[in-house]
């Protein structure tokens, strides 16, 4: 579950596992915390956390890294480009 969560705070929805953790995957998925389905290469299953899996083991005010950083971000209409932040000069449209 920590490893499924740790990939859903960086963006990743599925993760292959080795077989070696089937059993507990299975178990996982039969309390509706995880869904598992084929691997992508041999010896390996994916998985994924179920919206119950995410309730328990993520916060209910968890912000995506992604997402609190792209708040800081703005868009200069005058220039055309981003800034951080205040850390922006424009000197008018770039061409």
């Amino acid at each position: 579950m920590d490893a499924l969560a740790a990939r859903f705070r960086t963006g990743e929805t599925l993760w292959n596992f080795s077989n070696q953790n089937r059993r507990t995957a299975n178990r996982l998925e039969e309390r509706g915390l995880i869904s598992t389905m084929g691997g992508n290469t041999g010896g390996t299953f994916r998985a994924s956390l179920t919206e119950k899996g995410r309730k328990a083991v993520l916060s209910p005010t968890y912000t995506a890294p992604i997402a609190k950083m792209l708040k800081d971000w703005h868009h200069c209409d005058l220039c055309k480009g981003t800034f951080y932040l205040g850390e922006h000069y424009c000197t008018g449209p770039k061409g």
